[in-house]
């Protein structure tokens, strides 16, 4: 969330203006629309964007079978999308979740915070993530 919260720290006033203004869109409240998505569907933290939005796109294999874009493989059925993408470019989401878990926990056993945030807690200010540091190791002890 902290890089984020910076990249927007970074847009110009008119831009985090119109962002924080989508908070109280009721799609944005209902959890059906992101609140980084202008009206034209485009995403304003496209650089910034959370890992869970660069897995959109490319085929992904679930316990539920394999899922794609649309906008990916268009007018193609299941069959053709997994007979013209390679096993190896098929994300794994279950195994890309675990890891990411995996991840998440480490770095809150390290640095501490909330396990979780909502996506538009990047539009609050920037200041109490200035003062976050990760806790002061004792003496003598190595780093991971």
């Amino acid at each position: 969330m902290d890089h984020l919260r910076r990249h927007v720290a970074t847009l110009p006033p008119v831009d985090q203006a119109r962002l924080a203004a989508r908070r109280a869109d009721p799609a944005v409240q209902a959890g059906t629309r992101c609140v980084f998505l202008d009206e034209a569907g485009a995403c304003a933290v496209y650089a910034a964007r959370p890992i869970i939005c660069r897995t959109h796109g490319p085929a992904v294999r679930t316990p539920a079978g394999l899922s794609w874009c649309h906008l990916n493989f268009t007018g193609l059925t299941a069959t053709e999308v997994a007979s013209q993408v390679p096993a190896a470019g098929v994300l794994d989401l279950e195994r890309l979740n675990a890891l990411l878990a995996v991840v998440n926990a480490r770095h809150l056993a390290r640095v501490g915070g909330p396990e979780r945030l909502p996506l538009d807690a990047a539009l609050d200010p920037i200041a109490p993530l200035e003062s976050t540091s990760p806790p002061a190791r004792p003496e003598g002890e190595n780093t991971p």
